[in-house]
C-alpha cells in the first residue's frame, strides 16, 4: 500500500492539487492539518484520513487512530502537544502513542521533515509543502506498508 501524506499547506491549494495528481496511484491519502482555507470539503474529497490544524478555519477531528494494512497509526497535527518551552512536546506525543499501542505517529505543525524512532514507535512528519523549517526544502511524505510492516518511509522534496 502506498500512503501519501501532506501537511501544512497554508493556502497553497495549487501545489497540493499537483501533489495529489502526481500521486494518484496512492492507495490512501492522509492530511495532517493546516489547509488555512475555509473550505473543509477540499480535505474531505481529496483525503481518506485527516485532522484539523491550528491554522484551519474549520473543525475536524484533532486526533485520530487508524489502521492501514495491520499497522496502527496515531494521526494528529501536533499543536495539542505544545508546552510552554516546546513547539511540540514529543514526550507527550510518544506517551499517547504508547498508550494506544501504535506503530506509527504521523503529524505536522512544526514544518520539520523527520523520521525518528523511540520505544519501537516511529514518528513521521512529512514537513510542509509551503513553509519548510529546519533547513529543509518543501516536502511531503510517502509510506509503503504491507502485511503489518512499514517497508519504506520517505520525504519527497519539491
Amino acid at each position: 500500500m502506498k500512503v501519501l501524506i501532506i501537511s501544512d499547506v497554508h493556502g497553497n491549494i495549487d501545489l497540493m492539487n499537483k501533489i495529489l495528481n502526481d500521486n494518484s496511484d496512492a492507495n490512501f491519502k492522509i492530511f495532517c492539518g493546516d489547509l488555512q482555507k475555509n473550505d473543509k470539503s477540499l480535505i474531505k474529497k481529496n483525503f481518506d484520513y485527516y485532522v484539523t490544524g491550528n491554522a484551519d478555519y474549520f473543525h475536524l477531528d484533532e486526533i485520530k487512530e487508524l489502521e492501514i494494512e495491520k499497522v496502527k497509526i496515531l494521526l494528529t497535527h501536533g499543536h495539542l502537544f505544545e508546552s510552554f518551552w516546546e513547539k511540540i512536546d514529543f514526550k507527550k506525543l510518544y506517551k499517547l502513542g504508547e498508550l494506544l499501542k501504535v506503530k506509527l505517529i504521523i503529524h505536522g505543525h512544526d514544518h520539520i521533515a523527520i523520521i525518528e524512532e523511540k520505544n519501537r514507535i516511529i514518528r513521521f512528519n512529512p514537513g510542509s509543502i509551503t513553509y519548510p523549517r529546519g533547513n529543509n526544502k518543501a516536502s511531503y511524505g510517502i509510506i509503503e506498508i504491507k502485511d503489518g510492516r512499514i517497508l519504506n518511509l520517505e520525504h519527497i522534496y519539491i
